[in-house]
């Protein structure tokens, strides 16, 4: 099943070092395994460092990385998951145990960018999954864009990725209408193309 799904080109998104182990032993590239789950422990990031692109969930984990990144004499890539100031519904967003809050990530650019062995390059959001309607879909991919565009401003340099996390749904009943991804992967392009950063492409499961 999995040699199958990566055979039409996606990448990984980890959740666990076992998957990562899975992504490298199916044939990935470090660049197309993000490795996202909250909580690492330094044996986690010691044995995912080398084969995937760590997303650091905390400041804490941040730091960690930087420093075991420095104990092995490497200059790693990372990207770091966002709790954004908006929700899937355009309420306002709430602080959440599972990623940075958005202000305190913007405050902690300048600490991050005085670390000698990392540089972040992406940023992870993830706020729901098995929506369905396309056009909440569409909206919420709108906000990400200009929240990875404020990062880049931040940042200084342009980011590699956006991880924009789970979300599309699977019609599971005879009542849920499928959704029209063709018509997401369109809108999605032209909000894109309305804000001014660049990012690569990547495909990702998870």
């Amino acid at each position: 099943m999995v040699q199958c799904v990566l055979s039409k080109g996606f990448g990984l998104d980890a959740a666990s070092l076992k998957e990562v182990k899975m992504g490298v032993e199916n044939g990935l590239k470090q660049s197309d395994i993000y490795y996202s789950a909250p909580g690492k422990t330094e044996r986690d990031i010691r044995n995912s460092i080398h084969s995937a692109i760590l997303i650091a969930d905390s400041l804490n984990e941040v730091e960690r990385i930087d420093q075991i990144a420095g104990e092995l004499g490497l200059t790693v890539s990372i990207g770091v998951r966002i709790n954004p100031n908006f929700t899937f519904d355009d309420s306002r967003g709430t602080p959440s145990k599972f990623g940075i809050d958005e202000k305190q990530a913007l405050d902690a650019i300048s600490v991050w960018q005085a670390y000698p062995n990392t540089k972040i390059t992406g940023i992870h959001v993830h706020l729901r999954s098995q929506e369905l309607n396309k056009e909440t879909l569409a909206r919420y991919y709108h906000k990400v864009f200009l929240l990875a565009e404020t990062f880049q401003r931040a940042l200084g340099h342009p980011l590699e990725f956006l991880n924009m996390g789970s979300g599309i749904g699977i019609g599971y009943s005879r009542q849920d209408v499928p959704l029209d991804t063709v018509w997401l992967g369109e809108k999605g392009a032209k909000n894109a193309a309305g804000v001014s950063y660049k990012i690569s492409a990547h495909k990702g499961v998870d």
